[in-house]
């Protein structure tokens, strides 16, 4: 089987992507100030809200 320990994995990774996606926040919002927010940056922005949205 597959289901053993998979609510605990499935935690622990929603607690660090949880957090990648504050300190990704963060460093939006920094680069903004900075002026070097560049569109791979915010590709990938994109795309870890996208995992974000189906990972909940």
């Amino acid at each position: 089987g597959g289901s053993y320990g998979y609510g605990t994995l499935k935690s622990i990774s929603c607690l660090i992507f949880s957090q990648s996606i504050r300190e990704i926040g963060n460093n939006f919002w920094e680069k903004i100030r900075e002026g070097e927010l560049t569109w791979p940056w915010l590709h990938q922005y994109s795309i870890a809200l996208v995992e974000l949205r189906t990972e909940s």
